[in-house]
């Protein structure tokens, strides 16, 4: 697991489809993070979730990498 903290900057507005598994919804969550002496932009989709948190907020986010492939999309 990995963890960073830092500056909520932007949430997306919200999309939503249908898969084999049923409807879901999805918004990017964008944070910055200062490393060093270099400002870092990560963005994470959040599938399912409300972000309430206010733009601006210092916020920790614990988060796991991973990838599928599918059809050739990753």
């Amino acid at each position: 697991m990995f963890q960073i903290t830092g500056i909520l900057r932007e949430v997306t507005p919200v999309i939503s489809g249908t898969s084999i598994h049923g409807e879901w919804q999805k918004c990017d969550a964008i944070v910055e993070t200062q490393e060093g002496e270099y400002i870092v932009t990560y963005a994470f989709s959040v599938f399912n979730k409300d972000i309430t948190i206010p733009v601006g907020s210092t916020v920790v986010v614990d988060f796991y990498v991973k990838s599928k492939n599918y059809n050739g999309k990753w």
